[in-house]
């Protein structure tokens, strides 16, 4: 009896197979349209889905790219930070543009004080400049850990080096600590906060700032 030769294993994917044989080319082509089918739904599946609130959009394309970038990141603190401005300086449950700059005149000019008065505690002569004998005589009388701070300060004022930090100097070593603590970063961030005025009445509100964090929030992945 002759034995039955072993029938080659089919490389058609079983669910393109019917029941009767089918040509080689239709097996590929079925095989493959299979292939398609799995990658294409793959890349929708790994693709975040698209914003599609409009104001999201609208928003996206007026608020500078690292104000949008914070507001999804930590939008939480954006919106403490909008409820510290807002009731802090503005009107009514609301704040505009002068309260915006108000807010940042104030913080600045709170930066430059606290700078001028480190400087000017150790204006013995009261002079209005700074020595590095008046420093020193300064940084001897504080605490271990705060000694050479006064000497430090005097040194990043005094531009032209001649151990002696001027009046003027003095003003311009203010003006850039306040320029440091209060960064432009900081200062587009609240001035962005106008562009979320959706009445259109030139004043923003709280709920106005939790919306437009709604709305352009990241979709979160599955």
């Amino acid at each position: 009896m002759r034995p039955i030769p072993a029938r080659p294993a089919s490389a058609c994917p079983a669910s393109a197979r019917p029941v009767a044989a089918r040509p080689a080319a239709a097996c590929a082509a079925a095989g493959l349209a299979l292939l398609l089918a799995a990658t294409s739904l793959a890349a929708q599946e790994a693709a975040p889905a698209a914003p599609t609130d409009p104001e999201g959009a609208r928003l996206a394309e007026r608020l500078p790219a690292r104000v949008l970038r914070r507001m999804r990141m930590a939008p939480d603190r954006v919106l403490r930070e909008a409820a510290s401005l807002i009731y802090g300086h503005g009107r009514d449950g609301a704040i505009d543009a002068r309260g915006i700059v108000r807010a940042l005149a104030l913080a600045r000019a709170d930066a430059r004080g606290r700078a001028l008065g480190q400087l000017l505690r150790a204006d013995l002569d009261a002079d209005g400049a700074l020595t590095a004998e008046e420093a020193a005589a300064l940084d001897g009388t504080a605490a271990l850990r705060d000694r050479g701070r006064t000497q430090l300060a005097l040194r990043e004022a005094d531009a032209d080096g001649d151990g002696r930090a001027s009046a003027a100097e003095l003003a311009a070593q203010a003006e850039r600590a306040a320029r440091e603590r209060v960064t432009d970063a900081d200062a587009e961030a609240m001035e962005a906060l106008l562009a979320l005025d959706r009445g259109g009445d030139g004043r923003v509100d709280l709920d106005e700032v939790a919306r437009a964090l709604a709305a352009v929030a990241q979709p979160q992945a599955d």
